[in-house]
């Protein structure tokens, strides 16, 4: 239902302002999630893009967070497929062309392609402007409700929801499914790698498989990073959907209720 507000299903907010006591530069209105705190004078924000003099030689840095993000994926996922894979296969009994083994390999290109996959939309697509009408200029372009001018596009963005600094680009009506499943998959990877170096470490330090040992200790380091990064970000997200409310209602409380106050019972805060 994604025309209608919780304030119109009668869904209060709860947790909002918990939610927010973790996190500083919410309360200042400056991002709407964990891992987007970074220096808006190089990476750009909510409002404005990066500032002309903290680009070096005329070239804008903000592909960074985006191209750092990709590559670290791409890495762990090329461990994962030529160093875990095969060491738990030969523990889990699986030949190197057996069907086990290659199911094995089928579910984590799945994970990893599906991650990479939904990034790259995230980061290239449009995330859904108004539509512009013959003869009509951007600036006359009309903005229905829960649509937000960003600094980025020429036309209103529907549904805006965030601008994320880790993609580059706005999150709104036509990649929001798409950034929330991204940040499913980083979670998943993080989490599914995780374990499996944790089990792998276990059962080849009893091997004295020592050079192996290292590399999946390197990789357990990797796979706490996105998983930290990530799931705070992934649990912000998940419980503005089952509100069906956007990041850039929750950071200005369009829809947060005081239960109990001096003028009144359910009163909204705006």
């Amino acid at each position: 239902m994604p025309g209608i507000s919780p304030y119109t299903l009668g869904v209060s907010p709860l947790g909002t302002r918990e939610m927010r006591a973790g996190n500083g530069c919410q309360d200042d209105g400056q991002c709407a999630e964990e891992g987007q705190c970074l220096d808006e004078n190089q990476f750009g924000g909510e409002t404005r893009a990066p500032n002309p003099e903290n680009m070096y030689c005329g070239v804008d840095i903000r592909p960074i967070l985006p191209i750092l993000l990709s590559i670290s994926t791409i890495c762990g996922a090329v461990c994962m497929m030529l160093l875990q894979l095969p060491i738990l296969g030969r523990f889990l009994g699986f030949e190197s062309t057996g069907v086990g083994q290659a199911l094995l390999y089928t579910l984590f290109a799945f994970i990893y392609s599906v991650t990479l996959g939904t990034m790259a939309y995230c980061a290239f697509a449009d995330p859904g402007q108004v539509p512009k009408k013959r003869g009509q200029d951007d600036s006359e372009a009309d903005k229905p409700p829960r649509a937000h001018k960003s600094w980025q596009y020429p036309r209103p963005v529907r549904r805006y929801d965030h601008y994320c600094k880790w993609v580059a680009n706005v999150i709104g009506l036509l990649n929001h499914r798409e950034f929330y499943c991204m940040l499913i998959g980083l979670v998943t990877v993080g989490m599914t790698g995780a374990a499996v170096d944790v089990a792998l470490i276990v059962l080849i330090a009893k091997k004295s498989w020592w050079g192996s040992l290292v590399g999946i200790c390197l990789h357990l380091g990797y796979s706490m990073i996105p998983f930290s990064l990530a799931m705070p970000i992934f649990k912000v997200h998940t419980e503005l959907v089952s509100r069906n409310e956007l990041a850039q209602e929750w950071k200005t409380n369009e829809f947060h209720v005081v239960k109990q106050s001096q003028k009144g019972i359910d009163v909204p805060v705006s």
